[in-house]
């Protein structure tokens, strides 16, 4: 089960309103078979929503004789989230955990890794992030001997796990954004993780696979989108964004390249990456975690779903070379995003909506299956309300062609202080399958404003969604 969602954020200003619309996949509680630990396991995931609107979400994955090997715990609040993982050998007992916060922009603040060796912890490391910075405000490491977490030199684990300051590379940071996230980390559950830096010149977002493993050759993309008003001075911005660089381990790639292959370190801890300007001052930096090395499957599995214009991943047998892959939606190349030797995500085609067929072509290999591509859009004609005043909202969801069961439409009002929706802040719609008309299925919704203000809607709509294999 897959949630494919809309988003519509509208911001408010004294001279203009800009509606922007994003979407996102999120998962359903349920249970399901699973390969992450071999053939004939399966994972369980329970996820919890309390009144003052925190979630938690565990997932539990089982081997094939039903012994526990992974246990996961994600919990989100407005201040942002805290992630713990615990790994279990073929006895259910630990071998290593992590735990990490990350602050509302998605940057982690604290993380720490532990080790064990017959349920027993042996090592393990803490750091404290400030903020933005690269340098972390402290590092402990376990003492087995004292059986406690004893102080770090900082500077020796900066040379550890920066191999280019070994080389005399000085990052000079500039001031703490103070407006809002300057950058964020987002992990979606599309295949991608993506570091997003806003500049005044434009917005720049780096592109990784979220399954990256010690040892993983794996592909990337840097995508520079300039700001201006006029073409022009969107040029002079892109020049300005194409002198940026993007450090990992001890490679430096320009932005200009836009893709990029390397090779993930040794170490089963994180990847450590690093985004400077043309003159070297550092603008934003992501830790990503290293999940545990696991094999790709025979065959390619394809999503028999997609969003218009979000990521769209097949796993499979991938080299992790994007220069080798080829992905067709609707008989078009589509472009590459990120690759894995586990998977590839693509962005879905724009324009193109309903039934369809995917194809990959991945360095000999080849597998095609059919694919349904969904468009959600979202819109008011009012965009700035007054307290008492109201508009329409309208949600229509296309590319249902030939649809034959009901599904679940979800509406989530985020700003119940700035907005009031008819029906409640939180409902669920049944799209009947009579209901959709020329593919296409639309509601509205009355939005009272409440006071001045920008808002979010949420639209979800829940769709069965079983892999293909080919």
């Amino acid at each position: 089960m897959k949630k494919v969602i809309a988003r519509i954020s509208v911001f408010m200003a004294a001279t203009c309103a800009l509606l922007v619309i994003c979407s996102t996949t999120v998962g359903q509680s349920k249970t399901e078979a699973s390969t992450k630990y071999g053939l004939g396991g399966k994972q369980i995931t329970t996820k919890t929503k309390s009144a003052d609107g925190e979630e938690e979400t565990q997932t539990k994955y089982y081997d094939a004789k039903g012994k526990l090997r992974e246990h996961r715990t994600e919990k989100r609040t407005r201040a942002g989230k805290t992630v713990e993982v615990e790994y279990y050998d073929e006895k259910e007992r630990k071998t290593k955990r992590i735990n990490d916060t990350y602050d509302n922009c998605g940057n982690r603040t604290n993380e720490q890794t532990e080790h064990y060796n017959d349920g027993v912890l042996q090592s393990g490391e803490i750091i404290e992030w400030s903020g933005d910075e690269l340098r972390p405000k402290s590092v402990k490491e376990w003492d087995p001997t004292n059986q406690r977490y004893e102080d770090h030199p900082v500077d020796e684990w900066m040379r550890e796990n920066y191999p280019f300051i070994e080389k005399g590379l000085q990052l000079k940071f500039g001031a703490r954004s103070t407006n809002g996230c300057q950058y964020a980390l987002a992990q979606n559950g599309d295949g991608l993780s993506t570091l997003a830096l806003n500049t005044d010149l434009g917005k720049i977002s780096i592109n990784l696979p979220d399954d990256l493993s010690a040892g993983d050759t794996f592909s990337g993309t840097v995508v520079a989108e300039p700001a201006g008003s006029s073409p022009t001075e969107r040029e002079r911005n892109q020049e300005v964004l194409n002198r940026y660089s993007l450090l990992i381990g001890s490679h430096q790639i320009r932005v200009a390249d836009r893709l990029f292959s390397e090779v993930a370190g040794n170490r089963d801890e994180a990847l450590r990456l690093i985004l400077t300007d043309g003159d070297g001052r550092g603008r934003g930096h992501v830790s990503l975690r290293l999940e545990l090395p696991s094999s790709a499957g025979m065959s390619f599995q394809f999503p028999r779903l997609g969003q218009e214009g979000r990521p769209v991943r097949i796993k499979g047998p991938c080299d992790g070379n994007l220069k080798t892959t080829h992905v067709k939606i609707g008989g078009a190349d589509v472009p590459l995003l990120a690759e894995s030797p586990r998977q590839v995500v693509a962005r879905g085609p724009v324009g193109l909506a309903g039934l369809t067929e995917i194809q990959i072509e991945e360095n000999g290999r080849a597998g095609h299956a059919p694919f349904r591509n969904v468009a959600i859009n979202l819109s008011a004609p009012k965009t700035n309300l007054l307290k008492g005043e109201q508009t329409t909202l309208t949600v229509r969801v296309t590319g249902l062609e030939g649809i034959r069961e009901d599904l679940p439409l979800e509406l989530d009002n985020k700003s119940p202080t700035v907005v009031r929706m008819a029906g409640g802040d939180e409902q669920t719609i049944t799209v009947h399958a009579g209901e959709v008309r020329a593919g296409a299925y639309s509601t509205d919704r009355t939005l009272t404003g409440i006071r001045p203000g920008g808002f979010t809607i949420l639209a979800t709509l829940w769709i069965e969604d079983p892999t293909k294999v080919h």
